[in-house]
């Protein structure tokens, strides 16, 4: 998990004079797939700092995040990627398309083609343990959404 939040902080770090945009996705009453929103409530407050909760319905806030027009768009959500649950992983908007992971992918694709002007696209997904109607997340799922929202916090 190291390895990946190094990732994540060489990419955002020294992006302190850019607009950041932290979109998060998910639904918080099916357990891990809250994660996005479980971090949107915890992130850092600055001036550069924008944040969007979109649910379940990310091409809902195509309008928004293009009156925003942000430099760094950063897209947290549950991802199945097939690796232990509270994995992370950590990929830009062109590796998504061609990735057999799934964080409502055909959502997101629409998503990031339809902003205008094209912002610099990161997705960062959780490993869900369970998607059961529980409005609480695991703990494995939990512990890392802490580490990223404290990475968060030290670097933006």
């Amino acid at each position: 998990m190291e390895e990946v939040l190094n990732k994540i902080k060489e990419r955002i770090e020294g992006s302190k004079d850019k607009k950041i945009l932290f979109f998060c996705i998910g639904n918080i009453i099916r357990g891990d797939d809250g994660v996005g929103e479980y971090i949107f409530h915890r992130l850092p407050e600055k001036e550069n700092i924008f944040r969007i909760n979109a649910g379940n319905a990310p091409v809902n806030f195509i309008g928004k995040v293009e009156t925003l027009s942000p430099d760094i768009v950063i897209i947290i959500d549950c991802m199945a990627a097939g690796k232990d649950p509270g994995s992370i992983t950590f990929t830009n908007s062109s590796q998504i398309y061609s990735s057999p992971i799934d964080t409502h992918s055909g959502l997101i694709n629409e998503f990031i083609k339809g902003i205008k002007p094209s912002p610099d696209w990161y997705i960062i997904g959780i490993q869900p343990y369970s998607l059961t109607d529980i409005d609480k997340l695991s703990d494995e799922v939990k512990v890392s959404a802490d580490k990223l929202i404290q990475l968060f916090h030290e670097v933006v």
